[in-house]
């Protein structure tokens, strides 16, 4: 279940070295130089990005959003800003997630293995840093 109360942040997400307070764990995503998602290439040629967002920045990011006290991050090369304070893992691999584009709030879900937002191949390279994003703030290592 996601927490709706976008204006506070669960314990895990309050301090700097979040990562290490994740009570499902994590650690498993983002070790590769490019995507394992099978639909990557092509897509990643089509729009003309050769990379997602780092771990580093992702992470960096959501410690300044931390100090600050604020609860979204911008997703870089984005128009979204999630509510890194709602993701909830899935099973092994899926988190539902709290994300924020100007025009709403919506509550999306992502398989980090596969690449999937809300069970389909993105359309934009905007939903490939989202669902990467997501999938960082659940399943990724500290850096």
């Amino acid at each position: 279940m996601v927490n709706n109360n976008f204006y506070s942040s669960p314990g895990w997400a309050q301090n700097r070295g979040w990562y290490d307070n994740r009570p499902w764990g994590g650690g498993w995503y983002g070790s590769w130089n490019s995507p394992p998602w099978g639909w990557w290439v092509g897509q990643s040629v089509v729009w003309g990005v050769t990379a997602l967002t780092t771990a580093a920045i992702l992470n960096n990011s959501i410690d300044r959003a931390i100090e600050r006290r604020q609860t979204v991050i911008v997703v870089p090369n984005t128009n979204w800003q999630l509510y890194y304070g709602t993701v909830q893992p899935i099973a092994q691999s899926g988190v539902i997630f709290a994300v924020m584009n100007g025009y709403g709030t919506y509550e999306l879900e992502a398989d980090c293995q596969e690449g999937l937002l809300n069970g389909e191949v993105p359309t934009t390279a905007s939903e490939a840093q989202l669902i990467n994003a997501a999938c960082q703030v659940t399943f990724g290592r500290g850096v």
